[in-house]
């Protein structure tokens, strides 16, 4: 297990700018073109694991800036760690498809930019989806 300084260390390389080819710039670029999960025929191309690829540095980055607070680390580290979590799963889910795991992967985002310290972003994200959001029990959902 790592220790808290390992993880920290390993938090300020992913929020680094230019982390694994711009990974969060490419999610961000391609969530402000994206509509439904489609991309218009003149976009450029983006990978075709990206969403994957974003989802899985979220909840790393998110694992990581728990064990910092839990450790005792550097809370600045730790809400950063949140803030491009949250910043990656938005990028997937803002304007992506309608998948079942979607409403999950929104309340994981509420909750990343609320540990990150900014609540009124958490909490207008939860008012927005709430009307039409399906949260199903964790043995429904089947993560992208």
């Amino acid at each position: 297990m790592a220790t808290t300084e390992e993880r920290e260390i390993r938090i300020h390389a992913a929020i680094a700018p230019g982390y694994r080819d711009r990974l969060l710039s490419k999610g961000i670029a391609r969530a402000m073109i994206w509509e439904d999960g489609q991309l218009p025929e003149s976009a450029p191309r983006f990978p075709g694991r990206l969403s994957y690829d974003l989802l899985t540095y979220a909840y790393a980055l998110l694992s990581d800036g728990l064990h910092v607070l839990e450790g005792r680390g550097e809370r600045e580290t730790a809400r950063a760690a949140f803030e491009h979590a949250a910043q990656a799963i938005e990028a997937v889910v803002a304007k992506g498809r309608n998948e079942r795991s979607r409403d999950f992967h929104r309340f994981v985002m509420s909750t990343s930019y609320h540990l990150a310290g900014y609540s009124a972003r958490a909490f207008s994200l939860i008012a927005q989806n709430l009307a039409d959001a399906t949260l199903q029990s964790a043995n429904e959902l089947s993560v992208c």
